[in-house]
């Protein structure tokens, strides 16, 4: 059996609910002490409530200004896990995002959204954008340290 069975039916139904811009087809699914978390937003969400609002907001506004979602799932090459590329709307850099989910007896418990370049074939980069994104945002907590991380993601 597939071990990234649950976290591609858990991305299906991300995907559903941006695709409908409603909330609630996910809501049943996001744990209690979910964690967002997002190279594009300053502060990491940390709980359902929190995500509820945000998503709800987010949705709303999409929906309003006739945004086109165009998600896919896609697969890492070495290990197979999946995760939801965004091709549209692009990233404020233009390029594609990327959520990736960790998740615990069927719930979501973290959402990471980065640049999808991120996830290009080495595997092993993944864990540790994720942490510096999060080193650096705790750090300095500005905009300049974004646009180093802009510079920076060049380099790979």
């Amino acid at each position: 059996m597939n071990k990234y069975r649950v976290e591609k039916h858990l991305l299906e139904k991300l995907k559903s609910a941006y695709d409908k811009y409603d909330y609630t087809l996910i809501k049943k699914y996001i744990s209690k002490n979910v964690t967002f978390d997002s190279i594009w937003v300053l502060d990491d969400i940390t709980n359902r409530a929190e995500y509820s609002v945000y998503m709800k907001k987010k949705l709303n506004t999409m929906k309003k200004r006739g945004t086109k979602n165009e998600l896919k799932i896609m697969y890492e090459r070495n290990s197979g896990r999946p995760h939801l590329v965004i091709l549209n709307p692009k990233t404020p850099e233009g390029r594609n995002g990327c959520f990736t989910l960790e998740e615990d007896n069927n719930k979501i418990t973290a959402i990471h959204l980065t640049p999808a370049q991120f996830f290009e074939p080495l595997e092993d980069r993944i864990p540790f954008f994720v942490w510096i994104r999060r080193k650096i945002k705790s750090i300095f907590y500005n905009s300049y340290i974004f646009k180093y991380l802009k510079s920076f993601e060049k380099l790979f």
